[in-house]
């Protein structure tokens, strides 16, 4: 691991219960396709406590923030996330692949994050047909 992975590894730690709580907000009022418009005001939320610029409307509920805004025509870096759910009777469904990648526990395989705290949990059901 470089110095890099490190500090950001670190940073995560740091900031491990504020990430779940994050997660699990979003996973306990999953919304439909298009239709993101709670878990979207949330993240322009939180980026506007960190200080960053967000521009909304893209696709209905997508937003972006920028980093360096600054410096965004040379150079991005992109975390996309997928948050919709789909509506099954009785369950409201999120896939965990959707969401995993916001949930970064440090040193933890992708398999290995859908048994996060968060995920199974709440009114939201995993993959009733199995396949996720």
């Amino acid at each position: 691991m470089d110095q890099t992975e490190k500090l950001i590894i670190d940073i995560i730690d740091q900031h491990r219960d504020e990430i779940i709580e994050f997660a699990r907000d979003i996973y306990t009022h999953a919304e439909l396709g298009y239709k993101e418009f709670r878990t979207s005001q949330k993240f322009v939320n939180k980026m506007k406590e960190l200080g960053l610029h967000t521009e909304t409307g893209f696709a209905i509920t997508g937003v972006k923030a920028y980093l360096n805004e600054e410096k965004k025509e040379n150079a991005s870096l992109a975390l996309l996330g997928e948050l919709d759910a789909l509506r099954i009777p009785e369950h409201a469904y999120v896939n965990p692949d959707d969401c995993r990648d916001l949930l970064p526990g440090p040193g933890r395989a992708p398999d290995e994050q859908r048994s996060a705290p968060g995920y199974g949990s709440g009114p939201v059901a995993q993959d009733p047909s199995g396949v996720s």
